[in-house]
């Protein structure tokens, strides 16, 4: 039976995931990446232009996340004035962003301070660029 093609891209972004979180972007290779995932490396190829294309969709769901998080501070309940319900629209900012924390720590780690020669590297400067 065949392997369906999103079943290896869901399996080579779920290795390159470990991987990136045990050893770090520059220490992960794409051979390890492919034989873990039980695919050539030439194949992996085919799903993935370079590492850094990998990478980027690694974290994907947390850049999206934290997009549509800083994004949403400019929703209509956000720019309204009614001082009165203000703390409330404050608190449950906090808590989206605590629950962003806690699904994506590790890979948060991996964003902010293990992205170095990566397209993603300085995110945290800018991070709505990739909206742009």
């Amino acid at each position: 039976m065949q392997t369906l093609k999103d079943d290896i891209r869901q399996r080579i972004i779920a290795t390159a995931r470990a991987e990136f979180i045990a050893h770090g972007v520059r220490c992960t290779s794409i051979r390890t990446v492919a034989r873990k995932s039980g695919v050539a490396v030439g194949n992996l190829y085919n799903y993935f232009k370079s590492k850094d294309e990998l990478f980027c969709e690694v974290l994907r769901p947390l850049t999206k996340a934290l997009n549509k998080h800083i994004l949403s501070h400019n929703d209509e309940k956000f720019l309204s004035i009614d001082v009165f319900n203000m703390r409330q629209h404050q608190i449950d900012y906090i808590f989206d962003l605590l629950a962003i924390i806690k699904d994506f720590r590790p890979e948060l780690r991996l964003l902010l301070f293990n992205s170095e020669g990566t397209s993603l590297h300085g995110y945290k400067d800018n991070p709505l660029a990739e909206l742009i």
